[in-house]
Order: structure tokens, then sequence, then C-alpha cells
């Protein structure tokens, strides 16, 4: 899931997310309603997050145990922080 902290819905993807009992990767970053990569404000890839997330999941066969994940990016601290749970 990708949310942005400017963005209108933010609220409503943390709560989706919380409520995910699958395998589930959040990332929340400084950007508005707008794909990350068309960020002015630290832009991400997250098309190749998604089809690295995609070929783990809908390929024959995990490769390893799965830690549910998040990274998010600390406004006024200018820096990505991240945690597994």
């Amino acid at each position: 899931m990708v949310a942005g902290w400017r963005d209108l819905f933010c609220g409503s993807m943390l709560r989706a997310y919380a409520a995910l009992r699958a395998p589930k990767q959040l990332l929340v970053g400084p950007w508005l309603h707008e794909l990350p990569e068309k960020s002015p404000v630290r832009p991400v890839d997250s098309l190749a997050l998604a089809c690295r997330w995609w070929d783990r999941w809908l390929g024959d066969r995990p490769s390893r145990p799965h830690t549910d994940s998040v990274t998010v990016f600390v406004q006024g601290a200018d820096r990505w922080a991240g945690t597994r749970s």
C-alpha cells in the first residue's frame, strides 16, 4: 500500500493497512494524491517496489518468510524510517 502524508485519503490507507490480515507492506511519503515517482519531494519508484512484491507473492513460492513492514518519511527530520512487525 502507498499513502502520502499530504493526501486527503492518508488516514483511510492507514486504517486499511491495519485491517489487513495478509502479507502486507506500507510506504508513506511526503507527497500528495499522486504517484510517488512524480513527487518533487523525495520521489520513490513505487512501480519497482510493487513489481518486487508481486513477483514474490504471485510467483510459485515465496522465497522467505514474510514480515509486515512499514516505511515512512519522517517530516521535519527529512529522513526515511522503517519497521518490521
